[in-house]
């Protein structure tokens, strides 16, 4: 008897929820029935701008693109340098080794 009364219970609620979600999805779709001229007007009022706005879009997209492709490269750029940088010291060892090796060394005899 109180399992069936609980059961009861639950279904009135749902059945009550159903209703309140119908209306609100039908009072929702007539208010936007209702104000769909004003909507329509707004739009037609909006429409150079949004026009505005597709011209701008169109011109600054290309613009910044170039802009971070320009900057990608420079990035490249000081990373290359960046890593190149530390090993400018054993560069200068190597080549004044080679410098005190070449000098050290007989120059070679042509035609022996």
């Amino acid at each position: 008897m109180v399992g069936t009364l609980i059961g009861m219970i639950i279904l009135v609620g749902v059945l009550v929820a159903l209703a309140v979600a119908t209306t609100l999805v039908i009072g929702f779709t007539l208010l936007k029935l209702v104000l769909f001229p004003i909507r329509l007007l707004f739009g037609l009022l909006f429409l150079p701008f949004l026009i505005l706005k597709i011209l701008l879009t169109m011109v600054l997209v290309p613009v910044g693109l170039a802009a971070a492709g320009i900057a990608a490269l420079v990035g490249l750029v000081v990373a290359v340098v960046l890593l190149a940088v530390p090993i400018v010291p054993l560069v200068l060892v190597g080549v004044l080794v080679w410098a005190i090796v070449r000098l050290a060394t007989p120059p070679a005899v042509a035609g022996t």
